[in-house]
């Protein structure tokens, strides 16, 4: 049986773990739910880790990159790892209890976290259990590396070669993509989409805030009031009911159409009608912008791994980042008047997308489970 584990400090980890259970599914490979580790650590720890991760990102993005820097390396068997992973144990008293009563054959982490609380996983006196870590966002930190890890699934070349540049054997190495919803790979026209979903017939951005509404919007938003072109725009201010409600009235003077949404569960449709995407640079949402080969405009990361995400979606030409979010108007029009610009951008996502990387870790993990299964 194969458990997956991911924390909730971002959707990304979660939405990962969930597209490789529907992917298991498809396969006809019955599995339990995906399990946020943090609902089994002590109610303490878990609001802090889930709060002070955000916190960081929303109020102090550059102590985040100092952090992320400063702890970008793989275990040193320091005083500070030892640390680290004893505090992790003593607040995880229903860790072990989930692992004893699931019993797997196979265990896939899309968050550090559990691969961490992982690391005094007793082997027993049957075949040792393989854990294999799933890589969430387009660069490794070194919080990912373990010895007792048998498996790094990686999203490109790049992420693979700064493992074994860290001491990662090869043969743990596989390139798969990062894990996103099947539906993501499934695409049609912005004007099929837009006709489908009632939305007006010209060009649209959609502007993304993440799962918990946090960045720029009002600014971003703010900057669309001056628009001399025809367009449209859809905001989506996820669970921050606060920020959807300011956003609605931001926008009711604009003399475009802005249409302003809460949390969604049709993403992929939204994508599907837009031209451009406005988003910060998590891994998962800008994995799933690649597949349904939309242009991006990057609002500024949080620090640590969305920065090195925006360098390498830049660098791959798949999107142009915005230091002034007052600005994002400017570059979202020039790249609407540039429709050459634009296809180079889409051909550009075509060649470093990996839409099928949910149905490939899925084919993975149920080969490692026969695998075990023969002992």
């Amino acid at each position: 049986m194969i458990a997956l584990f991911h924390a909730t400090t971002g959707q990304g980890h979660q939405k990962a773990a969930e597209a490789i259970h529907k992917a298991l599914l498809l396969e006809g490979y019955p599995t339990p739910d995906p399990i946020d580790t943090l609902d089994l650590m002590t109610t303490p720890f878990r609001k802090i880790y889930r709060k002070g991760y955000l916190a960081l990102a929303h109020r102090h993005p550059k102590l985040l990159d100092t952090l992320y820097n400063r702890t970008d390396h793989p275990p040193d068997n320091s005083l500070s790892y030892r640390l680290r992973l004893s505090l992790g144990r003593s607040q995880s008293p229903g860790f072990m209890k989930t692992l004893q009563w699931l019993s797997p054959s196979v265990i896939a982490c899309t968050h550090f976290l559990p691969l961490e609380l992982l690391s005094s996983h007793p082997s027993g006196t049957g075949p040792k259990v393989p854990i294999v870590a799933v890589l969430t966002d387009l660069y490794p930190h070194g919080f990912w590396i373990h010895p007792h890890v048998d498996r790094y699934i990686v999203p490109n070349q790049e992420s693979a070669s700064e493992l074994e540049s860290q001491g990662v054997s090869p043969h743990k190495i596989q390139i798969a993509g990062i894990p996103i919803n099947p539906v993501f790979s499934r695409n049609c026209s912005p004007a099929e989409a837009r006709q489908r979903l009632g939305l007006p017939d010209c060009p649209t951005i959609l502007i993304l805030s993440g799962g918990f509404g946090v960045g720029p919007l009002t600014k971003t938003l703010q900057s669309f009031a001056r628009s001399s072109i025809p367009c449209s725009v859809i905001v989506v201010a996820g669970h921050n009911a606060a920020l959807e409600k300011k956003l609605q009235a931001l926008s009711s003077g604009f003399s475009i159409p802005v249409t302003v949404r809460g949390f969604v569960r049709n993403m992929d449709e939204l994508m599907d009608a837009a031209d451009l995407v406005v988003t910060k640079p998590g891994g998962l949402t800008t994995s799933e912008v690649l597949a349904k080969e939309r242009p991006m405009i990057l609002m500024s990361p949080h620090g640590g791994q969305e920065r090195r995400n925006a360098e390498y979606l830049v660098r791959n030409g798949t999107a142009i980042r915005v230091l002034d979010h007052t600005q994002v108007y400017e570059l979202a029009r020039d790249l609407l008047n540039d429709p050459a610009r634009r296809e180079n951008m889409v051909q550009e996502c075509r060649r470093v997308s990996r839409p099928q990387a949910a149905t490939l870790i899925a084919e993975t993990l149920i080969g490692m489970d026969r695998k075990q299964g023969e002992y």
